[in-house]
């Protein structure tokens, strides 16, 4: 468990943070560089993200990622 003090001892300028969905379709972007675009089956992003080809799509689509 964390004190909340040590929360207020590190408190980041708002803007310098990054959204979750952010840093999520950054990640995404990363892996499809990687397998060159290839979503599903072996050594594509879904297996390396350890997630379901359909999700990743459904991610893909929500984050706009072309």
């Amino acid at each position: 468990f964390i004190q909340a003090d040590r929360f207020n001892d590190h408190k980041a300028d708002e803007s310098d943070l990054e959204t979750l969905d952010h840093i999520m379709a950054s990640h995404i972007r990363k892996i499809l560089d990687r397998t060159n675009g290839r979503i599903h089956g072996e050594g594509g992003a879904a297996s390396i993200l350890k997630i379901n080809p359909s999700t990743l799509r459904h991610r893909i689509r929500k984050l706009g990622i072309d």
